[in-house]
């Protein structure tokens, strides 16, 4: 598990590390006052939840960005 957790994290880090030179074309929202989320944050949680399905399709997973 740990080293499906590993391969999942990298893959959302290696999308963040190409997304930062691009700040400027994000699309943020305000969820709550001081609390924002980015297309980015999204699709980085959507990567690793996508890779922990792959492995465990039948695991239920609680996210938040």
């Amino acid at each position: 598990m740990a080293n499906i957790a590993l391969r999942a994290a990298r893959q959302a880090a290696d999308y963040l590390v190409r997304s930062v030179d691009r700040i400027d074309e994000l699309d943020i929202q305000t969820k709550s006052p001081n609390d924002f989320v980015s297309d980015v944050d999204r699709t980085a949680e959507a990567i690793i939840v996508d890779q922990i399905r792959e492995t465990y399709p039948d695991h239920q997973i609680l996210a938040e960005e």
